[in-house]
């Protein structure tokens, strides 16, 4: 099958879209973009795996990306509020009070983790949108639960 790549491509019609993705996907193994799963010989044009819509570029039609950015914010917030945490509690307090301070200690726990959160909410996007919407929820439940529970902690250590 060739393709005139002299001519602009028009919008994609649903009626015709299918059956053009069907005859690329007859004798070629092309991962779905999503899942993973081998679309060859795919006779609609959503995976049958994951249910996603395609396009002849085998890649999703719309991206869902609400799970991402919620575990972005998430880490955002925990670096963020553990950061200016430290910063208000290094202009109050002395130095040498930080190494004897279970609040401290807390609060430098809760900078790294976020850090590490961050880092790899950052590094880790392809991987993580390549995830069940199921698995992406969770995870995203995940980051907020542990941000929210380090940043408590903090908040509470530091009112005693």
């Amino acid at each position: 099958m060739s393709i005139d790549t002299q001519r602009p491509l028009a919008e994609p019609d649903s009626t015709v879209e299918p059956d053009l993705l069907s005859v690329y996907l007859r004798d070629r193994d092309e991962p779905c973009p999503r899942c993973g799963y081998n679309l060859r010989g795919l006779h609609t044009h959503r995976c049958p795996e994951c249910g996603d819509a395609l396009r002849l570029k085998v890649g999703l039609v719309e991206p869902r990306l609400g799970a991402y950015l919620a575990t972005l914010v998430a880490a955002c917030l925990g670096f963020g509020g553990s950061l200016l945490f430290t910063v208000i509690a290094l202009r109050a307090a002395p130095t040498m009070w930080w190494w004897d301070e279970p609040s401290a200690k807390a609060l430098l726990l809760t900078l790294a983790v976020s850090f590490v959160l961050l880092v790899a909410a950052v590094l880790g996007r392809r991987r993580f949108c390549r995830l069940s919407r199921a698995a992406q929820r969770l995870l995203a439940l995940g980051v907020w639960g542990v941000v929210g529970v380090l940043l408590t902690t903090v908040v509470v250590l530091f009112q005693d």
